[in-house]
């Protein structure tokens, strides 16, 4: 299980919202310097949402995150506002690792396939963001009424790198996690589960690492100083 801090950047700076609400939550800073944090603390991956394109449709912050890809020698996986074919192109070709798919795989299906079949399925991860088990997507605010287990199913045997689950409800609160639903995802999908989403102490890793999720997505816990990254990553062994 692999332990990745998030880094959510909203005009230019690195955030922390409450349950995706614009304005809510705390500001960080730099996000290059919070990356640099990360790295130095022995991060083997981050994870970076470009908050103001997943609320607009198309990337935002692309010279900020480029800049941090450029800076950090870890893997980093990127999401908010990728829509298009050449938005995922874009940031593979300035080495991100991993691109998020997220509204775009719900609208138009078909790009899913047809970026696994030109980056392969290994570099695709397709977020689950969810309320109460149905779908949200543009950023959280719309609703679809698609149970994520349904849906999820009909990609799982594509070869994609994982599903992103997080709980919207949950997502910044520091409220504790939603393990209904996590052992749901695990036990009816192949696909590797990354989890985010109300983290806010070391039994709550302990527990995620039970269940059998492939990587924890921290933030605020992390931010907050609530859980030490390195104790966390101790207890991925």
């Amino acid at each position: 299980m692999e332990i990745i801090p998030s880094i959510d950047i909203e005009r230019g700076i690195c955030v922390k919202r409450i349950r995706g609400e614009p304005g809510s939550g705390i500001k960080i800073g730099d996000p290059k310097q919070v990356a640099l944090r990360w790295y130095s603390e022995g991060a083997s991956r981050l994870h970076i949402v470009d908050l103001d394109g997943a609320f607009i449709g198309k990337p935002v912050n692309f010279e900020v995150i480029a800049s941090i890809v450029n800076m950090v020698k870890i893997p980093v996986q990127v999401g908010g506002g990728l829509r298009t074919l050449d938005d995922f192109l874009r940031y593979v070709e300035i080495g991100v690792d991993k691109v998020i798919v997220g509204t775009v795989a719900y609208e138009k299906p078909e790009m899913v396939d047809k970026l696994v079949n030109t980056l392969g399925g290994g570099r695709i991860i397709v977020a689950l963001d969810a309320s109460k088990g149905m779908l949200r997507i543009h950023g959280w605010r719309m609703k679809t009424g698609t149970n994520i287990i349904h849906y999820a199913k009909r990609l799982d045997c594509i070869g994609l790198a994982g599903f992103l689950y997080t709980n919207v409800d949950l997502e910044g609160t520091l409220s504790g996690i939603d393990t209904y639903m996590i052992k749901t995802l695990v036990e009816n999908l192949n696909t590797p589960i990354i989890y985010a989403g109300g983290v806010s102490t070391l039994e709550d890793i302990k527990k995620l690492k039970e269940l059998g999720v492939s990587a924890i997505i921290l933030g605020r816990a992390l931010y907050d100083g609530l859980i030490s990254f390195r104790e966390a990553q101790k207890l991925c062994v």
